[in-house]
């Protein structure tokens, strides 16, 4: 998977086959559910879409590596030969990226927080893009947000360049990586803010992937509670992002993001 030939501010549509994730859980958890809404998402435009078969919120209860493929067989089978958006998994377990490589999917988001030689093995023998995440929590999630000495922004591009650094290493090509700050995980609202308006995160030698959709950080700047409310300052947000640079905008609402990144052209 080669991120540079995605045109810029391509939409990552979510697709959360599960019972808790944080906004919609439990919405696509049958699996006809969950290929009707990525086929729908991809009508109204998006380039990826992101298949998740545990929550990955901070706190969320952690399932097997087994039980996450169960929840993606059917889905990925379902979307097999009817779907020509590029297929991501979100995950942390190298079990449940590689099924996924096998079954479709060409991307690997990589949630886990720490890039890691086996996951790096499994996305170099698919040929696969593989999207890095700055989460200091790790599989557990940041419950608790970690002291950055040097501020947020240092700290999350000495990761990119870490990461980046590791993967050379490791034989995956920088166009195959793309690296996320990270929102939403172990930083307060004012070091979201900070990431949010840095240019230099945003520019680092790889593509960049920025997911603020329905989260906190929306809810607390805004004020906004309902979903509507939710998308309309998110998709405002994503708006700056991209502006400034980023490759990936990941997001629940497709057609709002489409429509609000549309204008800025």
């Amino acid at each position: 998977m080669d991120f540079s030939l995605l045109p810029n501010a391509s939409v990552m549509g979510i697709l959360n086959v599960t019972p808790d994730s944080f906004s919609d859980g439990g919405r696509y958890f049958a699996a006809d559910a969950a290929v009707s809404h990525a086929l729908e998402m991809q009508a109204q435009g998006a380039e990826i879409i992101d298949v998740g078969g545990q929550s990955t919120r901070p706190g969320a209860e952690r399932i097997s590596a087994q039980e996450e493929i169960l929840r993606l067989e059917p889905v990925l089978e379902g979307l097999r030969g009817v779907i020509n958006a590029h297929i991501s998994v979100d995950t942390f377990y190298t079990e449940a990226a590689e099924f996924a490589l096998e079954n479709g999917a060409v991307i690997v988001n990589d949630v886990s927080g720490t890039p890691g030689a086996a996951m790096a093995e499994t996305v170099l023998r698919h040929s696969a893009g593989w999207i890095i995440m700055h989460n200091p929590g790790g599989q557990g999630g940041a419950v608790s947000v970690p002291d950055y000495p040097n501020g947020v922004v240092r700290a999350v591009r000495d990761f990119f360049v870490n990461s980046l650094t590791l993967a050379e290493n490791w034989g995956i090509p920088a166009n195959s990586l793309c690296l996320d700050p990270g929102f939403g995980f172990g930083k307060t609202y004012a070091e979201h803010a900070a990431l949010l308006s840095s240019r230099s995160i945003w520019d680092v030698g790889a593509a960049t992937l920025i997911g603020l959709s329905r989260k906190r950080f929306v809810r607390e700047l805004f004020g906004a509670q309902t979903e509507p409310e939710l998308d309309i300052a998110g998709a405002a947000l994503h708006s700056i992002a991209a502006k400034n640079g980023a490759k990936i905008i990941r997001t629940h609402n497709v057609a709002l993001t489409k429509q609000v990144l549309k204008s800025l052209c």
